[in-house]
This record gives structure tokens, C-alpha cells and sequence, in this order.
């Protein structure tokens, strides 16, 4: 008996595709699923550090540049350029931030993070655009300044660094007791005064 192997390969190609076809489907449907979900994750980090650039105290800031390692693992030059730049800026947070160049150093180092993050997502910014195209109104920046100094001091204080300065302008009192004891002074005005008057019309031999 003579078998047709056309036929039985052919066979057997349609079962494999058959049996395989729906989990290969499947798999690459969660890859793509994934993959999506990570590039929405990356959106969200870029635009959480996006609306808060200019105020790199705001805790989604700081959650959010503590996650960009998490969120861009090197795999590609595109990651590798964004980690490069998160660890210089991350660098610059613990050198002297009292020197006169620091906050502008930092500014110039997030504008490069950013534009790493915007070119791996495809967003095209101009550099000028990412440093001074952000809106901060004054009195945030005044409650924030206030909020630290109110911070420093109280912290000092805890330390027994200083101790909170007290002015008494006016003791509380009660209106009653006021009186009661505007009363007593004035009786004992009054019998000092008629004391006196005894001593002197007693005559000068009298006080020896």
C-alpha cells in the first residue's frame, strides 16, 4: 500500500495550526496587552513629572521619579538613555543645594529627563519649552516657602535648638474678682490715709 505523504503533511499542518493557532492567538495577545498597559504606565509617570516640574517638592514629583527606574528597565538605547539621565539628575539632589548654581543645575538636568522620557513616548518638546513653559503661580510658591520655614522651626524647637518666643500683653481676668479687688485696694487706701492724718495732728513729740 502506497501512502500519500502530500496529503498526510498537509494533515497534519491543519491540526497543528488547529490545536496551536488559538494559544499562539492568546499569547500574543497578552504580549500586546501588556506591552500597552507598560506604555500606558510610562505615559502616566511622564505626565505626573510633567504637571509637577515646577514644584519638585509635591509628593506625585517625588513618587514619581522614585518609579521611573521601575517603569523604564533598561532594554533598549531608548531606556538606557532615560535611566542615564534619572541617575544624573538623582545625583544632583545630594550634592550642596545652598550653592548659587544648584536650582538652576537641576532645572537644566530635569528638562533632559523629560526630553529622554517625551522622545521614548513620542512626545516632541523644545527643550525652552520644557524649562519655561510651566505656570507656578507666586502664592504657591509663598505657602510652600512658608510651609518649610513653619517645618524648620518646629523642628528646631523639638531639638531644643530654640524655644518659642511668648509676649504677654494682657492677663484674662474676671470682671467680678476685678472689682472685689478694686474695693479692697481702695479700703486700704483709705486707712492709710487716715493713719497719716492721725500720726500728723498727734504732733512731731508724739513720733519719738
Amino acid at each position: 500500500m502506497q501512502w500519500d505523504w502530500t496529503i498526510k503533511v498537509t494533515d497534519l499542518a491543519i491540526v497543528f495550526a488547529t490545536l496551536v493557532g488559538p494559544i499562539l492567538a492568546v499569547q500574543v495577545q497578552k504580549f500586546l496587552d501588556a506591552r500597552r498597559e507598560q506604555r500606558a504606565r510610562r505615559r502616566a509617570l511622564f505626565h505626573a513629572l510633567m504637571r509637577t516640574r515646577g514644584t519638585p517638592l509635591n509628593v506625585d514629583h517625588v513618587n514619581a521619579l522614585n518609579a521611573v527606574p521601575l517603569e523604564f528597565p533598561k532594554s533598549d538605547r531608548a531606556t538606557e538613555q532615560v535611566l542615564e539621565a534619572w541617575k544624573v539628575y538623582m545625583n544632583h539632589f545630594g550634592k550642596d543645594t545652598t550653592a548659587a548654581s544648584w536650582g538652576e543645575k537641576r532645572v537644566e538636568l530635569l528638562t533632559t529627563l523629560l526630553r529622554e522620557m517625551g522622545a521614548h513616548l513620542r512626545y516632541h518638546f523644545d527643550p525652552v519649552e520644557l524649562e519655561n513653559g510651566v505656570y507656578t503661580p507666586i502664592a504657591h510658591g509663598k505657602v510652600l516657602a512658608e510651609q518649610d520655614m513653619i517645618r524648620e522651626g518646629m523642628a528646631a524647637v523639638f531639638r531644643g535648638e530654640k524655644a518659642i518666643p511668648m509676649v504677654v500683653e494682657k492677663l484674662p481676668g474676671d470682671p467680678e474678682v476685678a472689682a472685689r479687688w478694686g474695693r479692697v485696694l481702695e479700703k486700704l487706701e483709705s486707712e492709710l490715709d487716715a493713719r497719716q492724718a492721725k500720726i500728723r495732728a498727734s504732733g512731731p513729740e508724739n513720733d519719738a
